[in-house]
């Protein structure tokens, strides 16, 4: 039987979070991401600004307080209807 492969370090671990205003609660998924082994460096809302409600609480986050960056990209502009509406 061979050894079992060896795995390659980790240096960094990045999260993308794909989400929308009233979508994914944010605040769950940061806890969840907060007990992972390794914790990530930075994780990335994408969907929510920072002057919403859930981008805020996303910033005030406690995992911020552990030196995890929390970055946030606003939905686009005129992107219209939410991708995944139902038709």
């Amino acid at each position: 039987m061979s050894p079992a492969p060896r795995r390659a370090a980790v240096d960094g671990v990045s999260v993308l979070l794909l989400t929308h205003p009233g979508g994914t609660v944010v605040d769950q998924v940061l806890d969840t991401l907060g007990d992972q082994q390794p914790v990530p460096d930075r994780i990335v809302v994408a969907g929510l600004s920072a002057d919403s409600d859930e981008g805020s609480q996303a910033l005030a986050h406690p995992l911020t307080g552990r030196g995890v960056e929390v970055v946030l990209r606003p939905p686009l502009v005129g992107a219209g209807e939410h991708p995944l509406a139902a038709a």
